[in-house]
């Protein structure tokens, strides 16, 4: 027997004997195994080093405990997108197909925005910084509570510097003063 969900797996008895009669076969069936109901969700980032201002795309893969993927996972709940490190909420936008960004550094996955158990969501962030963990939470108000997932970091980088600011004070001199 195992956990794995996989299938169809062709089972078949056979009576193992020493005599001169020979083995005794048995019949065969086939067996599927499916996926138990959901446990938590895989959240894997890429690329996980990005330069600021640029996305990450997070896949979200339900799951249930043995870690199968649930490929008729519908997500009929939202799901709550959070990020916990960085400067402020401000400099993070999510988005996505179904996705709503709360301009808060959390976002939502509206239901029904599953194929074959896995979503997809993207992450701006437009200050260097990090690592920023992400995290999704399906919100459940039944007495199955809230079901979470695993995080993951993402680091945003510098770009490669493209123009200098140069600035001078004062910004008004005499003819025999310096200005720095």
């Amino acid at each position: 027997i195992t956990t794995i969900a996989e299938g169809p797996v062709t089972l078949a008895v056979t009576e193992s004997v020493t005599s001169e009669t020979g083995n005794t076969g048995g019949t065969t069936t086939n067996v599927t195994w499916t996926p138990a109901s959901l446990n938590n969700f895989l959240v894997s980032a890429a690329p996980t080093s990005v330069t600021a201002g640029a996305s990450s795309t997070l896949t979200i893969t339900a799951r249930d405990q043995f870690n199968n993927t649930i490929t008729s996972y519908a997500n009929a709940n939202g799901l709550d997108l959070t990020q916990a490190g960085g400067t402020g909420a401000a400099n993070f936008t999510w988005g996505g197909a179904g996705v709503t960004d709360n301009a808060e550094g959390t976002g939502s996955l509206a239901s029904g925005n599953f194929a074959s158990g896995q979503s997809t969501v993207t992450k701006i962030n437009t200050i260097a910084e990090g690592p920023v963990t992400l995290a999704v939470t399906e919100s459940v108000t039944s007495e199955t509570g809230n079901t979470g997932g695993t995080t993951t970091n993402v680091t945003w980088t510098t770009a490669s510097t493209n123009k200098f600011l140069v600035s001078a004070a004062p910004t008004s001199v005499t003819a025999v003063a310096s200005s720095t």
